[in-house]
């Protein structure tokens, strides 16, 4: 006789089964009576059980292979009966089989059936309980309706709880099942458009009702999807102060401009709306939001209204504030309005009309020469009468420039021994805001001023004459936030607003860029700072979303690198800063409050621990490769489709220190000392701030909180350092439209 391998003993050979009532185990132990390693699997059949293969569960599944002369225990639940309908003993197999051993052991059981009752004897299923659909999008939700009785049900298919308008085939079917059958049916609905079909989820139920019997019931729910867009406009963006008149009469009037921010909901999202109101002008000016924030419902119009507090002068010239109103949606689900931000402008006129201080100012001239002078100092102050945007310090360390809104360029001198700063006077009013400053570095006989308007000048700062002017696109009114120059003075790089840093060649006599920076238009970039590495191969650029790209100067036309982590849309680098002795260590300041150096030299792809060289040769991208063709391309590993140029590639440069400057308030602007020894900070804590850093590039532990030097009245824009026989030297500039000097004994 042939040799089993295979034997299994049940717990029970006869069990007893109720439809309706608990449910019934038993235990079956599979032996391995082979010599060798194996697995069980074990399934019960019974005859015309084809309609509820589902009647039985089993634990395991499947056994784990087990040794010579090892068990497994499977437990049986029987849930369900395996023939609707039938009533009496059924004979069922246990079919046991193995992979390893290839064979099988069929084992019977004898299965008593007992007359079920109560609401099991009609069973309503949903094969799926959670739908999704767009407005005027049919969905059809699938009901399977089974008869486990012994008798036909006379019988009712109810679908509640949904509006009946939305169900385009009715809520009602009636039918008979027989005994021991299922029946499938659907319902179909059909949600109206958009301003009637709210976005969120619908519970319902189904509902079937015999004519004897109990009902049964079986639950599920619909989610309407969100469609549409939310509108966004301004009726009259361009407003003055005060609204009419003042022109030709004084007008005393101390009122708000009020724009009028209208919201349409063409989606099916109840949305809460609140509006960001930003734009350099916007600290100057205070604004309110009425209601804040706005309630959206659907199909509706909403109007907001905005009002700009300004406190008008008294004399002077009008003054135009410029804004950008961003829609900020609770729900972010349809994305932003369209579109998403509106543009405002904001005309200030004086209280006196030009013509009266015209005449008010020649009255005091032909009165005396005292009147004259005061009238003179009233206008030109020896100070900014608007926000100071830059100040830079010669390299002799004896004149400092400072830039301002109030349009002008002023010098000042520092005296030796006193450590104070004195007026020289206004270099030139340049008839447009001023951001930037640079000196020329050769012999800084020339200074570099950056302009709202997208303009930069050359100025002579012996003489106050213009040596140069330079745009690109005139009609955008691009501003200059930051300048960089060359250490032959050759080339001069101009960062700005819309993100483009534009290469000007100072010795050729063509006024067009030498080259044009500019990364993909989808990336939204603002440049808010230069630098120069210090072999002046690579460009550094940073702005709005922590952005810090290195741009190629030996391959301009090549892509350029990004160095990663980045930030949102508010997060921003507002100044970057390298030492002339030190030039491979980069400090940032941004608007989290963090002040962070980099390694320049040890900057790699973030896909690969290879370092990539910072002379400017390709890195590669996390998700892309070169291209063995052309070296300035990069071919995507998942398509092999080419990438633009202007996409930059992921790259990272290894953190040397990281910390949180100014109470976590952003800090605006950084300078390092010419050797790298000392860094010095300026932010909205009204701080200045300087730091001891090691020539690793990381704070001195002796000094690792850094020395406030000076404490101001308002934010610091702008700071700026050197040092003479005496020490060093700070210069600040900011929102209290003041030039202050500090002197700092070394440690």
């Amino acid at each position: 006789m042939e040799k089993r391998l295979i034997s299994a003993v049940l717990s029970e050979q006869t069990v007893t089964y109720r439809p309706g009532g608990p449910p019934v185990t038993f235990e079956v132990t599979v032996s391995n009576d082979s010599e060798q390693f194996a697995g069980f699997k074990l399934e019960l059949l019974a005859a015309g059980s084809g309609r509820n293969p589902n009647w039985y569960q089993l634990h395991p599944e499947v056994s784990t292979a087990k040794p010579p002369g090892g068990r497994t225990q499977f437990q049986i639940t029987i849930v369900d009966t395996p023939i609707a309908g039938f009533v009496g003993a059924v004979n069922v197999t246990v079919l046991i089989t193995s992979p390893q051993l290839k064979e099988e052991r069929k084992y019977l059981l004898r299965l008593i059936i007992e007359p079920g009752s109560g609401p099991s004897q009609l069973s309503i299923e949903l094969p799926v309980r959670q739908f999704q659909t767009y407005p005027r999008n049919p969905v059809d939700i699938p009901v399977r309706v089974r008869n486990m009785s012994q008798r036909p049900f006379d019988m009712v298919l109810r679908f509640v709880g949904i509006d009946s308008t939305w169900m385009s085939m009715g809520t009602e079917r009636r039918f008979i099942i027989e005994a021991g059958s299922q029946l499938d049916s659907t319902f179909q609905c059909l949600p109206p458009g958009p301003s009637q079909a709210p976005s969120q989820e619908y519970p319902f139920s189904v509902e079937g009702v015999p004519q004897a019997g109990p009902p049964a019931r079986a639950e599920g729910s619909l989610e309407v999807l969100p469609v549409g867009f939310v509108q966004f406009n301004c009726s009259e963006p361009q407003q003055r102060l005060p609204a009419k008149g003042g022109a030709w009469w004084p007008d005393w009037s101390e009122e708000s401009a009020n724009f009028a921010l209208v919201f349409k909901n063409a989606s099916n999202l109840r949305q809460e709306v609140t509006v960001d109101l930003q734009g350099r002008d916007t600290s100057r000016c205070g604004h309110q939001l009425t209601p804040d924030p706005g309630v959206l419902n659907l199909a509706t119009t909403t109007e907001l209204k905005l009002a700009i507090l300004k406190k008008r002068p008294l004399f002077g010239l009008p003054w135009t504030y410029r804004f950008e109103t961003v829609a900020v949606l609770a729900d972010d689900r349809l994305g932003n309005a369209d579109p998403p931000a509106q543009k405002l402008t904001l005309r200030i006129l004086p209280k006196l009309p030009l013509w009266l201080q015209l005449l008010m100012f020649g009255f005091f001239f032909v009165s005396g020469s005292f009147g004259a002078i005061s009238l003179y100092q009233y206008f030109n102050p020896p100070y900014h009468t608007d926000l100071v945007n830059s100040v830079r310090i010669s390299s002799d360390a004896r004149l400092v420039f400072s830039a301002s809104d109030d349009r002008t360029i002023r010098s000042w001198s520092i005296e030796p021994g006193s450590g104070s700063l004195k007026y020289e006077g206004v270099l030139v009013d340049t008839g447009k805001p001023v951001r930037a400053l640079r000196f020329m570095p050769r012999n800084n006989s020339e200074l570099a001023a950056g302009l709202e308007n997208g303009a930069v000048q050359i100025w002579n700062v012996a003489t106050g004459e213009k040596s140069r002017e330079l745009i690109y696109q005139p009609e955008l009114n691009d501003r200059v936030f930051d300048l960089a120059f060359t250490a032959n003075s050759r080339y001069l790089f101009s960062g700005h607003g819309s993100g483009i840093v534009v290469m000007w060649d100072l010795l050729s006599d063509d006024t067009r860029p030498r080259h044009v920076f500019e990364l993909d238009k989808k990336l939204d970039y603002t440049v808010q700072a230069l630098e120069l590495s210090g072999d002046e191969r690579t460009l550094i650029s940073a702005g709005r979303f922590l952005r810090l790209v290195l741009w190629n100067l030996d391959a301009p036309d090549s892509r350029p690198r990004r160095l990663q982590p980045r930030g949102g849309q508010n997060d921003v680098i507002w100044s970057v800063a390298l030492a002339s002795q030190n030039p491979n260590i980069l400090a940032t300041a941004d608007s989290q409050g963090n002040i962070t150096t980099y390694d320049l030299t040890q900057c790699s792809d973030v896909a690969s621990p290879k370092k990539a060289p910072f002379k400017g040769a390709v890195a590669l991208g996390s998700r892309v490769q070169a291209d063995s063709k052309d070296p300035t391309q990069a071919v995507a590993i998942d398509s092999g489709a080419k990438v633009a140029s202007n996409v930059p590639i992921d790259i990272t440069c290894p953190v040397i220190d990281q910390w949180v400057a100014h109470g976590g308030f952003a800090v605006r602007s950084l300078a390092f000392s010419d050797d790298g020894r000392f860094l010095v900070s300026g932010g909205d804590d009204h701080k200045v701030v300087l730091w001891n850093i090691t020539a690793k590039g990381g704070r001195d532990a002796r000094f690792i909180a850094g020395r406030t030097v000076e404490e101001r009245a308002k934010k610091i824009n702008t700071v700026d350092l050197s040092r003479d026989r005496q020490g060093l030297i700070t210069v600040s500039g900011g929102d209290d439209f003041q030039v202050q000097m500090r002197r700092v004994g070394l440690p």
